[in-house]
């Protein structure tokens, strides 16, 4: 396996000084739509003539929106919305950033963002034992937070070859893929956070499916990574009205470890990923977690109005939802 293992350190040199480089056809937007509102837009450049892609103003809903080319960097594109009104938007794209408007009905709204990240796409055989295919975000500024996403989605190729030596003969290749995506749940000029899902089949009856989360907050002192209980000035009491919220979801949804008495309760040494968003702190469990692996994944959002009075204040700044005095 040594010759193997030798391909695999190659591949990962390879994916992480590529990371730079990479010309993608997906990228991410963040700014402004009015003086008081934020704008993301995630843009696929489809072919030369066409784009698709979502946005989402203050991180509400999401809305899909595909256009075509009418210049040579303008595009007009169309949101349909359902039984509502088509919203048109036309957009001009440069090279970092992004204007436009967004017309409904006889009013239209201006808009701009620059450009904050490329979405990467890699897809290639590390060994025989292993494929690869991730997408990822590479953010232009943010020493900290790219080599956090490294860290999240990292292969240990060490590992791998240990544990095909020691569950598989010799002679016998299972195939080992693993594919990665992620989703933005925030973006904003103090806070980020990415949801990573990693789908792994190792042989057996079937695969499996985990999240990894990355979470960066801008602080005085520059770029931190954001630990659950960083998050709260009374970080024991916030455990006990989480844990509280947690179990109650669960049980509702029937998690198989909570219905049985398995799982009693859920302190913070006990959830591994969170993500974090305008509407409160989503606690996101993989299959095994607390349930069977047919059930799936959990989910549970934490609202901020049930937990804002143990939240720290420089925390609730970050948030624009939170700073607002109508937030209730």
């Amino acid at each position: 396996m040594k010759k193997c293992l030798f391909i695999c350190v190659l591949a990962m040199i390879a994916l992480v000084s590529g990371l730079g480089e990479s010309n993608s056809s997906r990228k991410l937007y963040w700014g402004s739509i009015d003086p008081d509102n934020e704008v993301f837009l995630d843009i696929q450049c489809t072919d030369e003539d066409t784009v698709s892609g979502i946005y989402r103003i203050d991180w509400g809903v999401e809305h899909k929106f595909k256009g075509t080319k009418v210049d040579v960097s303008r595009y007009q594109l169309v949101e349909r919305s359902g039984d509502s009104e088509d919203i048109y938007i036309n957009l001009d794209i440069e090279r970092d950033r992004v204007e436009g408007e967004m017309i409904q009905g006889g009013s239209s709204t201006l808009f701009t963002a620059r450009l904050i990240s490329l979405v990467a796409d890699y897809s290639f055989l590390v060994s025989p034992e292993l494929y690869e295919s991730a997408r990822i975000p590479l953010f232009r500024e943010g020493e900290l937070i790219n080599k956090k996403i490294q860290q999240a989605i990292a292969i240990d190729p060490e590992s791998i070859i240990r544990e095909l030596d020691h569950v598989y003969a010799v002679d016998y290749i299972p195939g080992w893929t693993r594919e990665i995506d992620f989703t933005i749940s925030l973006i904003s000029s103090e806070v980020v956070s990415i949801v990573f899902f990693v789908h792994e089949y190792s042989g057996g009856a079937h695969g499996n499916f985990r999240y990894r989360t990355v979470n960066i907050v801008n602080s005085l002192s520059g770029e931190e990574e954001l630990s659950l209980q960083a998050l709260f000035s009374k970080p024991d009491a916030a455990q006990k009205i989480i844990s509280h919220i947690i179990m109650e979801a669960l049980q509702e949804e029937e998690a198989f470890f909570v219905s049985n008495g398995m799982i009693e309760d859920v302190p913070f040494s006990k959830i591994r990923q969170f993500s974090i968003g305008t509407d409160g702190i989503t606690i996101l469990f993989a299959p095994y977690e607390v349930g069977s692996y047919a059930q799936g994944a959990f989910e549970v959002l934490v609202p901020y109005n049930e937990i804002k009075e143990y939240l720290k204040p420089s925390f609730i700044q970050k948030i624009p939802r939170l700073r607002s005095k109508h937030y209730y």
